[in-house]
């Protein structure tokens, strides 16, 4: 059994206090640079907390659009070439699979603008 908190929840607790406590009394470049970090820090932890599941469903993705079975990086790669060279032009499992992707990917480097673009 690990201790708590856990990393996902130190690296919470490191944005917060990086964006609340220290940014706030930094100016221009280093109140920038302070915010990329926080911001990087909240990627880390959506990532954590995902843990592999995004990773599983991906490969269970292309493995199903394309009919075979594989590696990640094997299936991305003829996923790739299927875009690339018209196999899946008009697809519409490719193109939701690709949507999904980038909400996925959305989701975990800027979870507010994913919310944003709900709304409207």
């Amino acid at each position: 059994m690990r201790d708590r908190p856990g990393g996902a929840e130190l690296l919470a607790e490191a944005r917060r206090l990086l964006r609340e406590e220290l940014a706030p009394t930094l100016a221009g470049g280093q109140r920038f640079q302070a915010l990329m970090i926080a911001n990087a820090l909240g990627m880390a932890e959506r990532e954590l907390r995902a843990g592999d599941a995004p990773l599983r469903e991906q490969q269970a993705a292309l493995a199903a659009l394309l009919g075979r079975d594989g590696s990640l990086p094997t299936l991305t790669a003829a996923f790739a070439a299927a875009l690339r060279d018209g196999r899946l032009a008009g697809d519409p499992g490719a193109y939701e699979l690709l949507l999904t992707e980038t909400r996925s990917r959305v989701a975990e480097s800027n979870p507010r603008a994913l919310a944003e673009s709900d709304k409207g």
